[in-house]
């Protein structure tokens, strides 16, 4: 059986009107490619879904970060990536996903990490 390389992490956590919020991230090692999501059970609130992620290497310094472009309004998941090309791969990542800007519900937040 030939190892994927593949990392994940995931953080839910209750919220007022969006009912759970869920973040994960992952990094498949053999694609170079690392994914983000962010998802809520119910948007009705026309609120939108955010996702960020920072890398850094062994020594605990930031070597990159890496914004998802906003959901649209109303949406229920949210997922974007990035590729690392030459072999430059992180040791860890800090992902933090959101849900905001809805129309009567406060924002939320979950937070994620893993070692790659």
């Amino acid at each position: 059986m030939v190892a994927t390389g593949a990392f994940a992490a995931s953080s839910s956590t209750p919220t007022t009107g969006y009912g759970t919020l869920t973040g994960a991230i992952s990094m498949n090692y053999n694609l170079g490619d690392f994914y983000l999501t962010t998802n809520v059970q119910k948007n009705n609130d026309n609120a939108y879904l955010t996702g960020k992620v920072e890398w850094q290497n062994k020594l605990g310094q930031t070597t990159g970060t890496g914004s998802a472009v906003p959901s649209q309004r109303g949406a229920t998941s949210l997922f974007d990536f990035w590729t690392f090309f030459g072999g430059s791969l992180p040791h860890q990542a800090f992902g933090t996903h959101g849900v905001q800007g809805g129309n009567t519900h406060q924002s939320a937040a979950a937070f994620t990490f893993t070692n790659l």
